[in-house]
Formats: structure tokens, C-alpha cells, sequence
């Protein structure tokens, strides 16, 4: 059967870290596997100004047969901006769709459903909205817009019509599928749902060569990605100066775009002294290596209902390097996955007590040693890039 003409629409940058890792590997393999796209992506000027990444990216999405429409991100007027934005990406989008019947459109994330739903207005065809968790509650719960207020109300309504205008909802988390499937306007019909976690490139993300000694004293604390509104990074300060009194000399290495000053200020806040951490801000090409030296990863984040459709990038990524996880309670499928594949741990209280217990679940499982590592690379087949190329290119072909 052949491939389908697919306008991919995507409001994180290709030049992103995020748009690198969860943008661009599914779209090569869908190239590879016959389909022809064009990606339509909203690109922020301190990226665009490297003229060599530039370049490097349209290189490499020419060479696998990728179409690529970069448009200016605006953030200055947050509303403003963004309705900027998308009249901006309605017009490429709609350019791209020139000459072609009933174009399949692929939406990553609110507002590039919301050029989507315009065009499949316009144009028809197939729209799969790929929802990449309740964005609107994300707002809510970070803090950022309050709950029945305006902005809310009017970006609640936008969301209703996205779900049921789309042909089909991809889903990151089973738990989310299962928020959606709830809903109470879906009267006779009933969404098409696809669950397909955040994937994580197995050939990329792999284990040391050199096995963990379960004995080791000293330990590394790791941390992957950026910090700020959605992440607890006091409560994870905590956690690590918990491990750091049971396991003396141990280190908490932070892998972060954030700004420097920003994550050192929190540090010193909590006495946490400057030979007990490590901060880098590195390449997508360096982020496996530094993954693979931690002996247990942090996924913390901010309790609240739209965590139901969350699913960390870092937790596949961590697993698939054989390093345990300690996340908060209520992330999406989270708290399942580490009980039943016993890879890690969930810290139910945010205090000293609930800090201690988790350390105390976490030693045990370390006490196993190569078993442990074995069981998370394991558990990360479930975040497979492969899996999620051939779960994406069967919806394309079934649309």
C-alpha cells in the first residue's frame, strides 16, 4: 500500500531539543517507510540564528525526503502571539496542501490543532490530533492561567472542538485515553484513541559497558532536562540530600538548559555545597552518555489532573540507559509501570518522611545490581522509537 501525503504540524521548533528528540526521529523513520511529508514547524529566533544548525537540519530532512516550512515563533503578547502564530501556520499550512485531495494532517499539540481543525475546515481531509498531554489544565495547574477564568473557558471550548473534530486522538498515557474516553460530550460518538508514549531511540539511549557495582558508596543523582513551572526541583533537592546522608559523597548531576544561576541560587538555598553537584548543558548527541552515568534519575513534577496524560521523555530515556526512576505520584501510567516492572519507585509525600521511605524502596532495588539494570532496559522496550514509527505509519495508512 502506498504512503500517504502527510502536512505534519508541530508549534515546538525543529531546532528545539524537544523537536529533535520527539519531532524529527518519527518523522525520518515515516519518510523511510513511504510516506511524504511536510513539516511545518514554528522555529524561535536564538535557534534560527546558528546558520550551520540551520543548514545541518534542512540537510539531513532533505536527504530523507522531508519537506520543510520553518515559520517564526512569537512569544512577546503571549494571545496575541500566538493568534499571530496560528494564522501564520493556517496560511503555510494551507499553501502545502495546494493540489493535494483531502490532505492528512498530523497536529502535535494544542495549537497546531487548532491550524489543523482550520484547514480540515477549509480543505477537509483526515486530522489525527496528537495531544501530547491536556494542555489547557497544564496552564491551570503550573500556575499560569486560572482555573474558569477567560482564557480558560475560551481555550476549554477550543479543546472540545479539537476532540471531536479530529479522526483520530493520540493519546501518551493509557490513564489519559481513559480521561478522554470520559468526557461528557461525546454523546453518539465515540473518539478513535491511540495510546503511543514519548519513544526514546534504543540504539541511542544504552546501558554502560561497565556494570553498576551494587556496592558502590557514592552515588549519582541524575536529572534530565529543563526546570521551573511544571517541576519540583526544591523537592527533589530534598530527596537528593536524603540519599547523599545515606550514601556519603554521593552527587547530584543536573542535565539542564535552565539557566545556571537560576539552578545554583536553589542549591545554596538548600546548603547544598558545591562538590555535591554537577551542572551541564549539552548537546542532544551528549544526553545518553551523561544519562548512562546516573545511578538513579529524578522525575518530579507539580501535582494535578492534567499529569494524567503526561509521559516524561526522561523516564525512556533513563530506562533504556538501566537507571531506576523515582517520580512523583499521579504522572500519567507512571506509577504502574515501576511497580509492576520494578524499576523504580513513587514518592508519595513531598516531606523528610516521604523522602526517606522512597530512598529506603530505592536501596533495595539497587541491592540487585546488574538484575535491576537488566529490568529497566527491559521495561524501556515499551518506549521503543521503532514501535512508535509502526504505530504512527498505521494510523497514517488506516486514516
Amino acid at each position: 500500500m502506498p504512503g500517504r501525503q502527510v502536512l505534519y504540524i508541530s508549534y515546538d521548533g525543529a531546532l528545539d531539543p524537544l523537536g529533535q528528540a520527539q519531532v524529527i526521529p518519527y518523522l525520518q523513520g515515516l519518510a523511510a517507510s513511504g510516506h511524504a511529508i511536510t513539516l511545518i514547524s514554528f522555529e524561535k529566533r536564538e535557534r534560527w540564528q546558528s546558520r550551520a544548525d540551520v543548514d545541518a537540519l534542512r540537510a539531513s530532512l532533505g536527504r530523507a525526503g522531508i519537506r520543510w516550512r520553518p515559520l517564526r515563533y512569537h512569544k512577546r503578547w503571549s494571545v496575541a502571539a500566538t493568534a499571530y502564530d496560528v494564522a501564520a501556520g493556517f496560511i503555510a499550512t494551507l499553501g502545502a496542501a495546494r493540489g493535494r485531495q483531502r490532505p492528512l494532517i498530523h497536529a502535535r499539540s494544542y495549537v497546531a490543532g487548532l491550524i489543523a481543525l482550520l484547514v480540515k475546515r477549509t480543505r477537509g481531509g483526515k486530522f489525527i490530533f496528537d495531544m501530547r498531554g491536556f494542555w489547557v489544565d497544564e496552564r491551570v495547574d503550573g500556575g499560569l492561567w486560572r482555573a474558569g477564568g477567560g482564557l480558560y473557558r475560551a481555550a476549554k471550548q477550543v479543546e472540545r472542538r479539537l476532540f471531536r473534530s479530529a479522526d483520530v486522538v493520540v493519546s501518551l498515557t493509557a490513564a489519559g485515553a481513559d480521561v478522554i474516553r470520559a468526557f461528557p460530550y461525546w454523546r453518539s460518538k465515540t473518539p478513535v484513541l491511540a495510546v503511543i508514549p514519548t519513544c526514546v531511540d534504543l540504539d541511542r539511549f544504552t546501558p554502560p559497558k561497565r556494570a553498576r557495582p551494587a556496592a558502590r558508596e557514592a552515588m549519582v543523582i541524575g536529572y534530565l532536562g529543563s526546570l521551573g513551572t511544571w517541576y519540583l526541583f526544591d523537592e527533589m533537592i530534598a530527596l537528593f540530600k536524603t540519599a547523599q546522608r545515606a550514601r556519603p559523597g554521593s552527587i547530584f548531576f543536573i542535565v539542564s538548559p535552565t539557566d545556571r544561576a537560576w539552578i545554583e541560587e536553589r542549591l545554596r538555598r538548600h546548603q547544598v555545597p558545591d562538590s555535591a553537584y554537577r551542572i551541564e548543558r549539552v548537546s542532544r548527541d551528549e544526553v545518553p552518555n551523561r544519562v548512562a552515568s546516573f545511578d538513579v534519575s529524578l522525575a518530579f513534577y507539580r501535582a494535578g489532573s492534567s499529569r494524567k496524560g503526561t509521559c516524561p521523555t526522561k523516564l525512556g530515556e533513563s530506562l533504556a540507559c538501566g537507571v531506576p526512576v523515582i517520580a512523583t505520584a499521579g504522572i500519567g501510567d507512571v506509577d504502574a509501570l515501576l511497580a509492576q516492572e520494578r524499576v523504580g519507585t513513587v514518592i508519595d509525600r513531598l516531606d523528610d518522611e516521604g523522602c526517606r521511605a522512597a530512598w529506603v524502596r530505592m536501596e533495595a532495588l539497587l541491592a540487585e545490581g546488574p538484575a535491576l539494570s537488566a529490568r529497566c532496559r527491559a521495561a524501556a522496550q515499551r518506549f521503543s522509537l521503532a514501535k512508535g514509527i509502526e504505530q504512527y505509519d498505521a494510523l497514517y495508512r488506516q486514516c
